[in-house]
């Protein structure tokens, strides 16, 4: 439940600052509270602003494609930025780099529109 709320409020800040994803931590949140509190996954799943997405997650393994294109430019600019002003190792760089390929390459190969089969 700690985690749920965590995740929770990180959504929350990220509905209203534009600088912090929204939905992925409320599929977080609403994966903790889905056994652990229905009245909060209910109302997770029904704010408008992040659970339309949770939604489609949950019920078809659909990312629309603007939130793919959203998401992967912020993450890219993100790492890029911090591989550029970071003076870490070359290795964690390459790392940072190679978690971010795979994220990318995640989010590109998920189904963009709902399928009725």
């Amino acid at each position: 439940m700690t985690v749920g709320y965590i995740f929770l409020g990180l959504a929350i800040a990220g509905a209203f600052l534009p600088v912090i994803p929204t939905v992925p931590f409320a599929l977080v949140a609403a994966y903790c509270f889905k056994e652990g509190s229905p009245r909060v996954y209910n109302w997770i799943i029904s704010f408008p602003k992040f659970g339309p997405a949770v939604q489609e997650w949950e019920e078809h393994k659909v990312i629309r494609t603007k939130y793919k294109v959203l998401a992967i430019s912020l993450m890219s600019l993100g790492i890029g930025m911090a591989v550029y002003k970071s003076t870490a190792s070359i290795e964690l760089k390459a790392i940072m780099v190679l978690t971010g390929l795979c994220v990318a390459i995640f989010i590109i190969t998920r189904k963009s529109e709902k399928t009725d089969f």
